[in-house]
């Protein structure tokens, strides 16, 4: 019994300095900020991913150009138009799609060439611009062959894609302004072209993608956040190596020995202090 006895009297006084004495800073320390922290680093790929639904989706009716300015954000007003010094047949094309920009209440702008899109598309650091989109022309029947043009959209576009929706940044931005400029072409000869049917899909499937993110966040951790997992342990590794440490610097368990009628030996006070770290690591 002198054994269990001493044993408990030693617990007891550890239990008591723990979370008696220094109870708000102990559970703060080694309970609290430990979970919080590890909790955030866990989970942190879920936080700067943003959502998206991977898959095949279901055919649908592609929009008008004029649905699609409608549909667009309100800050993205301007539509740019580069001739590059191309034939009149392209400034044909290119005043037929701004009476549409128009009539939706967008405001279409002419530019001679691509570098003066850095001005009128000017994109923020998060590559966000106040154009719809830009299209550039490079080449037509008369000068190259064939008609040849690119179409520009915000770098922060496509970011997010939801298979299952018709509201992806392609389905708004850029296929019905690809569809307007050949219905515009066709035209110029005297045909038409009937609205498409669009058919999203990724080139990989949600447990892929769910994959590759967490392939990405391993490699991560072990290039970077190492260093924000051993900030994690730190805290809980000072209180255990200060709880096993303090007792015989203060002599507390020299005057308990001296009280009690039976010694104490290093398995009692091993033993008495196992209580106190499984409590600092629940």
């Amino acid at each position: 019994m002198g054994f269990f006895a001493q044993t408990w009297t030693l617990t007891k006084k550890n239990l008591l300095i723990v979370l008696g004495r220094h109870w708000f800073t102990t559970t703060i320390r080694a309970f609290l900020a430990p979970i919080i922290f590890f909790f955030i680093i866990s989970y942190c790929k879920n936080f700067f991913v943003p959502p998206s639904d991977f898959g095949v989706g279901s055919p649908s009716t592609l929009r008008t150009f004029e649905e699609a300015l409608n549909a667009g954000t309100t800050g993205r007003s301007t539509v740019a138009f580069v001739a590059n010094g191309q034939a009149s047949e392209v400034t044909n094309i290119i005043d037929q799609l701004s009476n549409t920009v128009r009539a939706s209440g967008k405001t279409p702008v002419n530019l001679s060439s691509e570098v003066e899109l850095l001005q009128t598309c000017k994109s923020s650091v998060r590559g966000v611009s106040g154009c719809f989109a830009a299209v550039s022309f490079h080449g037509s029947p008369s000068n190259g062959g064939v008609w040849n043009y690119t179409i520009r959209t915000d770098g922060s576009l496509g970011g997010r894609i939801f298979v299952n929706t018709g509201n992806n940044d392609a389905e708004i931005y850029a296929l019905p302004l690809q569809h307007a400029i050949d219905a515009a072409i066709a035209s110029s000869d005297g045909s038409s072209i009937p609205l498409p049917q669009q058919y999203p899909y990724t080139d990989s499937t949600p447990e892929e993608r769910e994959r590759n993110i967490t392939r990405l966040y391993m490699g991560t951790l072990i290039s970077i956040l190492g260093l924000a997992y051993f900030i994690g342990f730190v805290g809980i590794c000072y209180q255990l190596t200060g709880e096993s440490l303090s007792p015989p610097s203060t002599k507390m368990q020299s005057v308990v020995c001296i009280i009690k009628k039976h010694s104490c030996s290093r398995g009692k006070r091993f033993i008495q202090r196992e209580p106190t770290k499984i409590c600092l690591l629940v």
